[in-house]
């Protein structure tokens, strides 16, 4: 069922979701593609669904595009559709998610291993703390 609305994006914003929705980026084109459903007078239900998304995750998506307009997608993708193309030569959109995803896994992987330091930590001041236990009550005994 279609409900008839106001329009959600403009003429330019729709174009940049089309464009983005076609590249099959996972959670960025399925943003567009329910921006769009939504913007051609779709229920929040159908778009989510016709989307792929929840629609937690469309309810997400409209809170996002309320605050932020279209720079709710990555700059590097409204770069590249840009009519002044900004993109260095041979970096398409695919290897530019490619190499934020990497960044992603590198953060992910740094906070891990601090979290095991500061688990290392830890276990070194508890043996600190029983030996100093260890050592006050052999005190004790022999006094």
């Amino acid at each position: 069922m279609v409900t008839a609305t106001r329009k959600l994006l403009t003429q330019e914003d729709r174009e940049l979701c089309e464009k983005v929705a076609e590249l099959n980026i996972v959670l960025v084109s399925r943003r567009a593609r329910a921006l769009l459903m939504l913007d051609d007078g779709h229920t929040q239900a159908k778009s989510a669904e016709l989307s792929a998304l929840t629609i937690g995750q469309l309810r997400y998506v409209l809170i996002l595009f309320k605050k932020k307009g279209i720079d709710l997608f990555p700059e590097e993708l409204k770069k590249t559709f840009s009519s002044e193309p900004e993109v260095a030569a041979g970096n398409s959109i695919v290897d530019v998610a490619k190499e934020k995803k990497k960044k992603t896994k590198k953060k992910k992987k740094s906070k891990k291993s601090s979290a095991k330091k500061k688990k290392k930590k830890d276990e070194k001041k508890k043996e600190t703390k029983s030996k100093v236990k260890k050592g006050k009550k052999g005190k004790k005994k022999k006094g």
